[in-house]
């Protein structure tokens, strides 16, 4: 896509949490139409919070709003985030409801939870950050996660086949205003 989109006149950025170069990423995303390739290295600051593999995802929020406001159009950006990734974070920067407390002696599958929570506050964060932006009003956002989780509540009545299945299960998430109508579809995508 950004080989594509380079001979359509865009400038693909590409952000990451963590090291641009971890397990060969830069020489490959370069290769394959990514012009701009920020790692941690060239956006952390050394207060800023680890949660996870990488910083808050609302710190990389306001980092890369920041650059984008200094591309020109038309961009492509594309960001793999990371303090939602095992091993989750006891320390995420909100609040979480009674439920998602923990106790000391808490099991995997509620870290997961938490990870999650803070995942839907940190996507929530991002696209109002982008939707308040003079170029972001109509900018499509996708998200998609590269893989599932292989963690369940101790009581799960799963077969051990259903339980890899859900590994490779992950959401499409795609805001498009004034192209597609919200909705929802269990099809595979």
């Amino acid at each position: 896509l950004p080989d594509i989109l380079s001979q359509m006149g865009y400038e693909n950025l590409w952000f990451s949490a963590y090291k641009a170069d971890y397990a060969g990423k830069r020489p490959f995303l370069v290769s394959h139409g990514v012009d701009v390739v920020y790692g941690v290295e060239a956006h952390g600051q050394k207060d800023d919070v680890m949660l996870g593999w990488g910083i808050s995802d609302e710190a990389m929020t306001d980092r890369i709003i920041e650059r984008l406001g200094q591309a020109p159009a038309p961009f492509m950006a594309t960001w793999i985030t990371l303090s939602n990734h095992h091993p989750w974070s006891w320390d995420f920067p909100i609040e979480f409801p009674d439920h998602l407390q923990l106790t000391g002696n808490d099991s995997p599958y509620k870290h997961y939870q938490r990870g999650l929570y803070y995942t839907d506050h940190a996507i929530g964060y991002f696209v109002s950050r982008i939707r308040e932006q003079s170029w972001g009003e109509k900018a499509w956002i996708v998200i998609v996660g590269d893989h599932g989780m292989h963690v369940f509540p101790e009581n799960n009545q799963l077969t051990d086949i259903q339980k890899l299945e859900s590994h490779f299960r992950v959401p499409l998430l795609i805001l498009a205003p004034d192209v597609l109508e919200p909705g929802r579809t269990e099809r595979v995508s």
